[in-house]
Order: structure tokens, then C-alpha cells, then sequence
């Protein structure tokens, strides 16, 4: 039996002074897989998750766990379990790691604030890539831990659908290797469905089910990674056969 959708998005589009950037986006995410979405810079990647994530609107439907979810805040799609990181890694600088996490339970759910304190301690356990790190404030950490903050972030508002924006971009081969085996355990030890938007191919093929190739604001093909890498129109635009 098919698994469920977790979201479902119809007809979507966004404009931008009269340049159109999605241009009717039909797909959906089953529940429990890893989507990679991958694509050309200007495909309209990072403004479909912006969209789904609530910082822009755009016209369409989107639909998490069978209901709209068009026009909500980010805070109200946090609580009702959709989570978001994005390509510049950031975090607050006046606060320590802990408190960082502490702030995605419990501003992000709706957890009491004991509640929210041993939430984030156990999110911080289960990254594992921050101890000993975990009362100093983040300001002056290299990329690869203000990544592992994020994530612990976003993982601390108990997510059901995880959207991460180019996380392994900057990061060294070694760092994207323990990426890799986070976002593997975050799948399948907490059953959280993720959307990867990402260049890396060795990411992507090591980590998705299903891969979806964005050019120019439509779906230029999807379906299983291996499958998708071979289709003709991939390769033809990834080497220019159409200019």
C-alpha cells in the first residue's frame, strides 16, 4: 500500500515584478521519504521552500498532512511541524547553544518550558557533533557547527517535515560525510520526511528516494535518483545541449 502524501503542492506559482519564477508546480512528498530537489541557480528552488515555509506567499494550493497550510506564519508552521534551515547558517550570537535549541522547542512548539529545556538537551544529545560546545555562545564557530546548531534548532521544534536549504555547501568532504549520517538518522530514528535542496550529487544520491530537477520554474523531470540522472533531458541541460 502507498504511503500517504505528507505535503501536497498544486498549481503553484510566484511572480516577481513580472518574472515568473515557479510557474505551476504539481508534486507531493511521501511521508517517511528524503525528496532532493537539485537544479540549475534560478531554477526557483530555495523560493519553493520559502513559499512552503511561509516567509513568501504564492498562488496555489499547499497542503501538510491533508490540510492547507497557505498563509501561515513561520511560528504556526513550526508548530504544527514543519521546520526550515537555510544556506547562510545562523544562530543567535548573544545566546549559548543551549539556549539556541531551548528557543526552537520551545518558541516552535508548544511545550512547556521544563519540558522545552530537557527537549533541547536531548536534541543536542542526538546531533552529538556540539559537546562540550554547549554553553558557549556560537558567534565565532566555523561553519560546520553554526550548521549542526541550525539543525539542532529546527530539530528541537519536533518536526514532521524537515526542509534543508544547500546544508552541505562549504562544508569539507570529511564534515559532509557525519552530514550525511545525521540526516540518515534523523529519517529513519525519528521518522522525519525531509526535503534536500542541494548541488552535491554525491549528497543527494547517497541520501534520496525520489529527486526532483527544477529548470526554470517547472518540474524538468523526477522520479528515482539513479533514473533521474540518466534522463536525456538532465543531461542535456546540465551540458548545454539546449543553448
Amino acid at each position: 500500500m502507498t504511503a500517504a502524501p505528507i505535503l501536497e503542492v498544486r498549481d503553484l506559482h510566484k511572480s516577481y515584478g513580472g518574472t515568473s519564477v515557479l510557474k505551476g508546480l504539481d508534486f507531493e512528498v511521501t511521508k517517511g521519504a528524503v525528496l532532493g530537489i537539485t537544479g540549475q541557480n534560478g531554477a526557483g528552488k530555495t523560493t519553493l521552500l520559502n513559499i512552503i515555509s511561509g516567509l513568501i506567499s504564492g498562488t496555489g494550493t499547499v497542503r501538510f498532512e491533508g490540510k492547507p497550510v497557505g498563509g501561515l506564519a513561520p511560528h504556526e508552521l513550526a508548530r504544527r511541524g514543519i521546520a526550515r534551515t537555510f544556506q547562510a547558517a545562523t544562530a543567535f550570537p548573544d545566546l549559548t547553544v543551549r539556549e539556541n535549541v531551548f528557543c526552537g522547542s520551545y518558541f516552535g512548539s508548544s511545550m512547556g518550558r521544563d519540558e522545552a529545556w530537557d527537549h533541547a538537551a536531548r536534541m543536542l544529545d542526538f546531533v552529538g557533533e556540539l559537546k562540550g560546545k554547549e554553553d558557549l555562545k556560537p558567534g565565532s564557530f566555523r561553519l560546520f557547527d553554526l550548521r549542526m546548531v541550525m539543525l539542532a534548532i529546527a530539530l528541537a521544534t519536533r518536526p514532521r517535515l524537515l526542509m534543508l536549504d544547500e546544508p552541505a555547501g562549504g562544508l569539507t568532504p570529511a564534515e559532509t560525510e557525519v552530514f550525511m549520517g545525521l540526516i540518515r538518522r534523523i529519517n529513519q530514528e525519528l521518522g522525519v520526511t525531509i526535503i534536500l535542496v542541494e548541488h552535491l550529487m554525491k549528497v543527494i544520491m547517497g541520501l534520496c528516494d525520489e529527486l526532483m530537477i527544477l529548470h526554470n520554474g517547472n518540474i524538468l523531470v523526477s522520479g528515482v535518483p539513479a533514473e533521474v540522472a540518466q534522463d536525456q533531458r538532465v543531461i542535456d541541460v546540465y551540458l548545454g545541449a539546449e543553448h
